[in-house]
């Protein structure tokens, strides 16, 4: 019988597939049973008086470790990682390449990282953002991020207080006083609402009552996503800014889509179009700043001024010129801000809005009677568009209980992100040992999804009413955070860290749904694709088509919408129910 030859390559190909099985094999059950040592040594109480790190999930590739089961699907990752562990631990310990990352769940736990400024620090993960994502140099990066030292020359060592640039009074007296954040917020409406009005696609109110305006279709959130930039960027960095660029918006939701790609350091071959939106914008911006100290005045002591925006805005670029950057380098710290607001507030305004619309139980004729208390007396005779919004009274929850609970909830199941940290120095969580040089993640997804936390109904059910509670005698109903304590609910995240944008978003969030809903009626006519008129299946979750997550989009914030909403729009007489 004639032997058959098998061609070399064949054998090669064949050799090395059985070497990498071996090694993912082998590397498996080494760590399996690693992970299994350790926690029949935490069941028998063995490390009970020696702290030791926490348990160290297993994986299959060397060095890589579970990074890559953690980059392409977090939701699944989160899932697999709380089954593995079980309901006892909430700590354990992941291979990410040359480090280790320390997963941290659990309400007391989370609270716990929010009180250890001392040991956990921000520092080169805001690093990696500013330097990987909006292009400043090391040497700036060091300048912004300089401790403070004592009389003795003596770094301090009190988290983000402790910079020789004091940003945190920026913060605290132009972005978090309520004074200025109240002022912010009159801008952005006032912006928004003009945006509206002139909103070419869609006609003006009739002059007279006699007939009913007429309609126009859209894509919902397309066309929020546009106006509401237009607003909270003007309301911020200024009108000159935009009439410089008319492609930022463009150029910053192309950065949105790129940004873990730049994150993670991906070559310009392998991401162009996110490099190429980070340059345009680094430029665009280096312009406008330019501009800005050429023709405006950045001592000017009004709330707001064409060139430079908000007060906020200006007192940052005094520091930022104090501290010796660069034009880029500057224009690079605005663009983070901006960034930072747009791609969280924008999502989560449209999905609010969307739950609204949408909602099976109409809650809309609700949310409408509350708002329509916080509108103020109108001049207008004509009872067109003409609104005005008094904020003192939609940001009280008394006032606007439904708004609040649906706020709250909007949060909770659409953002997603990772609390990161890096360990400075040894300490412990919930009896376990964190080394420095390692990472800590605790994320929110962990939190805000677990049934164990939200029952009723459970966590993965969107529920508008989560947030209210009843009054048992009085039968009245109002707004309550008392399920938000604990550590199962940050958003916004917390301790010496927490978003310092976080009131602005708030209220431009709700100011931009009450101007929405208050000046215009919408007809739902299907669901589309973004960006297009093509229907989508009617395929989710809820049966109803509502669009899901985009993938790729968990861990950064408020989570992207898979598809987007086509309905019909036209503009509502104030009298109009």
């Amino acid at each position: 019988m004639e032997s058959i030859a098998i061609p070399i390559a064949f054998q090669v190909l064949l050799f090395l597939s059985l070497g990498v099985a071996f090694i993912l094999g082998s590397t498996w059950i080494i760590t399996t049973l690693r992970f299994y040592a350790h926690l029949r040594k935490l069941a028998n109480g063995k490390d009970k008086d020696r702290p030791t790190e926490p348990l160290a999930l297993p994986y299959a590739v060397p060095w890589l470790g579970n990074y890559i089961g953690l980059l392409i699907d977090q939701a699944s990752f989160w899932a697999k990682m709380k089954k593995t562990l079980g309901p006892n631990h909430q700590l354990c310990t992941t291979r990410m390449g040359p480090a280790k990352c320390y997963i941290i769940t659990g309400g007391q736990n989370i609270q716990a990282i929010f009180k250890m400024s001392r040991h956990l620090s921000t520092d080169p993960i805001e690093r990696q953002i500013l330097k990987s994502v909006f292009h400043i140099p090391d040497r700036d990066i060091d300048i912004v991020q300089q401790p403070a030292r004592d009389d003795k020359g003596k770094a301090t060592d009190m988290g983000k207080r402790n910079r020789k640039y004091d940003i945190e009074k920026i913060y605290e007296n132009f972005l978090l006083a309520p004074r200025a954040v109240n002022m912010l917020t009159r801008k952005f409406l006032d912006v928004f609402g003009e945006a509206l009005d002139q909103a070419p696609e869609i006609l003006p109110l009739p002059e007279a009552n006699s007939r009913e305006a007429e309609w126009a279709t859209v894509n919902f959130y397309e066309w929020l996503k546009d106006h509401m930039f237009t607003a909270s960027t003007t309301a911020f960095l200024g009108s000159r800014v935009l009439e410089m660029n008319p492609d930022l918006a463009k150029d910053l939701w192309t950065l949105d889509e790129q940004f873990l790609n730049l994150v993670y350091g991906l070559p310009r071959f392998l991401a162009r179009s996110g490099h190429e939106a980070r340059d345009r914008l680094v430029n665009s911006a280096s312009r406008w700043l330019d501009d800005a100290h050429n023709h405006g005045n950045i001592e000017n002591s009004e709330d707001w001024d064409p060139y430079f925006g908000s007060r906020f805005f200006r007192e940052k670029e005094k520091m930022d010129q104090k501290m010796g950057l660069d034009t880029k380098s500057r224009a690079g710290i605005k663009l983070a801000f901006l960034f930072a607001i747009s791609s969280n507030a924008i999502p989560a305004t449209g999905w609010m809005l969307l739950h609204i619309l949408t909602s099976p139980t109409n809650i809309l004729s609700r949310i409408l009677s509350e708002l329509r208390s916080c509108l103020l007396p109108n001049d207008d005779n004509n009872n067109t568009t003409t609104l005005s919004i008094a904020i003192p009274d939609l940001l009280t929850p008394t006032r606007t209980p439904l708004l609040h609970s649906l706020y709250t909830e909007t949060l909770r199941y659409h953002v997603a992100f990772s609390l990161s940290r890096d360990v400075k120095s040894r300490c412990t969580i919930d009896g376990h040992l964190l080394l420095p040089g390692n990472t800590i993640m605790a994320p929110s997804w962990m939190m805000h999804r677990n049934n164990d936390l939200w029952t009723d109904p459970p966590a993965d059910i969107f529920y508008p009413e989560r947030f209210l509670a009843t009054d048992e005698k009085t039968g009245e109903v109002s707004f309550s955070t008392a399920a938000t304590g604990g550590g199962r609910y940050f958003p916004y995240g917390g301790g010496a860290h927490i978003c310092p944008g976080r009131v602005f978003a708030k209220q431009e969030i709700l100011a931009a749904v009450a101007r929405v809903l208050v000046g215009f009626e919408f007809e739902f006519v299907d669901w589309v694709e973004t960006g297009t008129e093509r229907v989508v299946g009617k395929k989710s979750v809820d049966g109803r088509g509502f669009p899901g997550h985009k993938k790729g989009s968990m861990g950064l914030g408020v989570m992207a919408m898979e598809w987007d909403a086509r309905v019909r729009v036209r503009r509502r007489m104030l009298g109009s129910g």
